[in-house]
């Protein structure tokens, strides 16, 4: 299976645990309690454990092949970069 692939997968479930967490902590009236901050939060950490090294072997996949353009690169990079940024507004939003 490719790295393309397998990193797909979890940032689909990355994707779903950060609307799960923002929508939560959105809601003043959510009873949230501590098992389940600390449920997200495990989450999201592995997953990003997870999905950073398949970005970086990717990112190095793609800067090899002659074939991909500066801008398919460029739209990696930020695609990556916006999950990550997600990611770590979530984290601080579970940590607050």
């Amino acid at each position: 299976m490719s790295n393309k692939k397998v990193r797909a997968g979890h940032r689909v479930f990355l994707t779903k645990v950060i609307e799960e967490a923002e929508e939560r902590l959105q809601d003043e009236y959510a009873a949230i309690g501590k098992a389940e901050l600390l449920k997200w939060k495990a989450s999201l950490e592995e997953q990003l454990e997870k999905i950073l090294p398949l970005d970086a072997q990717i990112l190095a996949e793609l800067g090899a092949d002659k074939k991909v353009t500066e801008e398919e690169v460029g739209e990696e990079i930020e695609r990556s970069g916006r999950l990550k940024a997600d990611a770590m507004q979530a984290l601080a939003s579970i940590e607050e």
